[in-house]
């Protein structure tokens, strides 16, 4: 590319058309050969290469007349794109193509030209202007990547403090349920939490290779979704805890069933930690074209707030696929309601 930049600055015809003596001649020549010269640092100086470019091709413009600025609009091009912060890039381009078209026309009032220079100058405002439009699509799309990159770490942390959430919370009540029965002789009951605690661990870690597997963009099991409630519903129930529920089998989008599924998860866990004795009801049925997913806990006493982070990881959750949660206490406990839609993308 700069042995073509060099032959054309050297070998372009002269817009003017007129006779060029030996001396214009060696000076336009030398010129052309340091603007191609320079092009060599402007990706490491693109402020300093461009200005020296300039001066440049005014000597050239000077010697003998308006010439393709090839060298010069790579430099231009090279400015708009490489320097790290956009307003600054945006000004210093605008700069160097003002200082251009100012070159341009000088060298068309010092020659008798055909013309040819406003048609330069035309070319070089465009081509700074779609420099500029390129660099700032680019930010527009490395912004939209760095949007989409959150996101997926805010689905991946709620994903982890609900699997988590709910797995080591069950295990830590009925590990403590166990440790109690065993101190009072009763092995049956010890029995029956400490197979409550195999549950949950095993389910938690087929979760958690199945949230790995994503991570790896390997071949996993589906993620769960509404046909995995009755199961996560019947871990919980084995740990002791007093759960009725009530599950239509709805033909839902991927991303709608694993909302749910993750509503019914996080409502159960915090009944197990925070109410534990509460009587837990589940409802999930469709309706209009809606998915709705009601879960309360009444009839025990809370052991206190949590942080409130999975209680806001449901909302968000919802919101992200256009439904609407209700989260609040109600009369002698909680309820979670949850409305989403049936295709959700």
């Amino acid at each position: 590319m700069l042995l073509a930049v060099l032959v054309v600055q050297v070998l372009a015809p002269h817009t003017g058309g007129g006779h060029v003596g030996a001396a214009a001649g060696g000076i336009a020549t030398l010129s052309a050969i340091g603007q191609t010269a320079v092009l060599l640092v402007r990706r490491r100086r693109p402020r300093e290469a461009s200005l020296g470019i300039l001066a440049l091709y005014a000597v050239q413009v000077a010697a003998i007349d308006v010439v393709p600025p090839l060298a010069l609009l790579l430099a231009l091009w090279t400015l708009a794109a490489s320097l790290p912060d956009q307003a600054r890039a945006v000004r210093a381009t605008a700069a160097l193509t003002a200082a251009s078209v100012v070159v341009i026309a000088g060298g068309e009032a010092l020659h008798t030209g055909t013309g040819l220079g406003i048609l330069t100058a035309g070319v070089t405002v465009a081509v700074a202007l779609v420099a500029l439009l390129r660099r700032s699509e680019r930010g527009r799309l490395e912004a939209v990547r760095a949007e989409s990159a959150t996101a997926e770490r805010l689905r991946i942390a709620r994903d982890l403090h609900d699997l988590a959430g709910h797995g080591l919370g069950v295990v830590a009540v009925q590990s403590s349920t166990a440790r109690m029965a065993l101190d009072a002789g009763d092995h049956t009951t010890a029995s029956t939490a400490l197979a409550a605690v195999e549950a949950s661990s095993r389910t938690a870690l087929k979760e958690m290779r199945q949230l790995l597997g994503v991570l790896r963009d390997a071949q996993t099991a589906p993620a769960p979704g509404l046909a995995d409630i009755d199961t996560l519903i019947a871990g919980v129930r084995a740990g002791g805890t007093t759960v009725s529920a009530h599950t239509e089998s709805v033909d839902v989008s991927p991303g709608t069933g694993l909302a749910a599924y993750r509503v019914v998860q996080e409502a159960l866990t915090n009944a197990v930690k925070h109410s534990p004795g509460a009587a837990v009801d589940v409802r999930v049925a469709a309706d209009d074209g809606l998915l709705h997913v009601h879960v309360t806990s009444v009839g025990a006493r809370s052991r206190g707030p949590g942080t409130g982070s999975g209680l806001d990881g449901i909302a968000a959750r919802v919101a992200a696929l256009g439904g609407v949660s209700t989260i609040g206490p109600v009369a002698d406990g909680w309820s979670v309601d949850v409305e989403l839609p049936l295709e959700a993308s």
